[in-house]
């Protein structure tokens, strides 16, 4: 028989407690609530410790950071230039819907060129290198924006103060101002040490540091901006906080006035230009009015279309007259009694008998005589065609007759000859016309730019004048509510959130 080599029997491992005293992890790579209590109750000297260990290192890292102050001045978009100016100026282009005009206001705030100007008025380009020897004791400084960076050597006596900076010296008593050219500042009173340094930062790094430090929040609900800076001397946070809102209001105005001054400049050499222009337009009305010898072409044309319509007029008069006229001399020429008959009735009808004279007495001679031949001609008492009397009135009327008929034929000539004149003259009047329609419209495009140049000065005047008025207003849209007063206690938040941090490190 086959002898068969059998596995040995594997048994399940006992469980293993280390020499060193710590559990056994939980199983499936899961920590319990439990499990945690547990470690912290069996272990609760060494967690204590650590903590206590944690927290100390949070009070000494507090106790060592310098104590900051902090400064808060309070400004408001008050809009108080708009309310002085009203109309005068042009109204601020509206912003987007989604524009905060706050929060627009607090970033120019902190613009570099609000912060470039408390920088230059602060002389925060100045640090001190020596720890025991504090700015406070340094004032009236003046650093020119191109100073460079370099160190300032100061050696204190006790009559005064000497310093140099790069290749230049200088020395002054305490109080009076040390000029080193770009740097100039004064010691207020001897400090108690023989010598310190300080330095010239650059004048952008200065910029960016004081705008990394100050904020500027608007509050919640309102048109108020809280400025707020932190800083470990409690006077430079007041100063820093209080030139902030300062400058920024100067420099709003300075800002609004200038945007006037160039509005006026520019509403000022567009008005001697439009006055100019309308001086030359006004100069051509008149060479061309002179030119044509009228006083107005459109006026001098309305008066020849009126010309002419009472030439028309008359002249249908005429022609009418000379109808009448001329029929009743067809029917005089005619001869017999009739016609002669009728002729003079129509005469007598006729209204334009009264323009002539002439005819009018041969008529009422004619008429006379003919009264008095129907006198005798008719009744129980009439004469005999052969009275003498009776003769000779026939041979007056016959005589008169004759004068009628050449009184009218001579007016008939005298109506053609009118009738010729005034076509004449209406012709003379159609010529002269044809080139007034071209000098009423010339005239006409020279006056209508002159009320055009007439209508745009006076209007940049108007303009002009109110830029003149808004450039004399000495006033901003921002307000400054209020200054911020010396801090008198330190803020306490930056040291308890480093006791904070250390009680959570030391826990952990």
């Amino acid at each position: 028989m086959a002898q068969f080599d059998l596995p040995a029997r594997q048994l399940p491992p006992a469980p293993y407690y280390g020499g060193d005293g710590f559990e056994p992890h939980p199983t499936a790579g899961t920590v319990s609530a439990g499990y945690i209590f547990g470690v912290l109750r069996r272990r609760y000297k060494l967690v204590l410790g650590l903590t206590l260990l944690g927290i100390l290192g949070g009070v000494y890292l507090a106790s060592r950071t310098p104590a900051s102050y902090k400064g808060v001045a309070t400004i408001r978009l008050a809009g108080e230039r708009r309310a002085l100016t009203g109309e005068m100026e042009n109204p601020t282009p509206q912003l987007d819907r989604t524009a905060d005009p706050l929060l627009s206001l607090a970033q120019l705030v902190r613009s570099k060129s609000v912060m470039g100007a408390v920088v230059d008025s602060l002389g925060l380009q100045l640090m001190s290198m020596t720890p025991e020897f504090p700015l406070k004791l340094v004032g009236d400084i003046h650093i020119a924006p191109e100073a460079p960076s370099d160190s300032i050597v100061l050696n204190f006596y006790q009559n005064g103060v000497k310093a140099k900076f790069g290749s230049r010296e200088a020395r002054a008593p305490y109080g009076q101002p040390l000029d080193l050219g770009t740097v100039r500042f004064s010691l207020v009173s001897a400090p108690t040490i023989p010598s310190a340094s300080l330095y010239v930062v650059p004048r952008e790094q200065a910029i960016d540091q004081l705008t990394a430090a100050l904020s500027a929040t608007p509050r919640l609900g309102t048109d108020v901006i809280d400025v707020v800076y932190f800083s470990s001397d409690p006077h430079l946070a007041q100063r820093v906080v209080n030139t902030t809102v300062t400058s920024f209001k100067q420099l709003s105005i300075l800002s609004a006035t200038e945007k006037s001054k160039r509005r006026r400049e520019f509403l000022e050499s567009q008005l001697k230009q439009t006055d100019s222009m309308l001086a030359r337009a006004q100069a051509e009305v008149a060479a061309f009015r002179s030119k044509q010898q009228l006083a107005s072409s459109s006026a001098a044309l309305d008066d020849q279309q009126r010309n002419l319509l009472a030439l028309d007029a008359r002249r249908a008069e005429l022609e009418a007259d000379r109808s009448t006229f001329g029929t009743l001399l067809t029917q005089l020429k005619k001869g017999g009694d009739a016609n002669e008959g009728e002729a003079i009735r129509a005469l007598a009808a006729s209204p334009a008998m009264v323009d002539n004279p002439r005819v009018s007495d041969y008529y009422r001679q004619l008429s006379i005589l003919q009264y008095r031949v129907d006198s005798m001609t008719t009744g129980p008492w009439k004469a005999a065609p052969t009275n003498p009397d009776l003769i000779a009135l026939k041979s007056q009327i016959a005589t008169t007759k004759d004068q009628l008929r050449q009184a009218v034929s001579s007016h008939v000539t005298t109506l053609d000859a009118r009738i010729s004149a005034l076509g004449n003259l209406r012709a003379r009047n159609a010529s002269s016309m044809q080139v007034l329609p071209a000098m009423a419209e010339e005239e006409a495009r020279l006056t209508g730019r002159v009320q055009s140049l007439t209508s745009t000065s006076d209007q940049v005047r108007r303009d002009y004048q109110n830029a003149r008025m808004a450039e004399e207003v000495e006033a901003g849209d921002v307000d400054v509510i209020d200054l911020s007063g010396t801090p008198y206690s330190p803020v306490a938040g930056a040291a308890l959130v480093k006791v904070a941090l250390g009680f959570l490190l030391g826990l952990l």
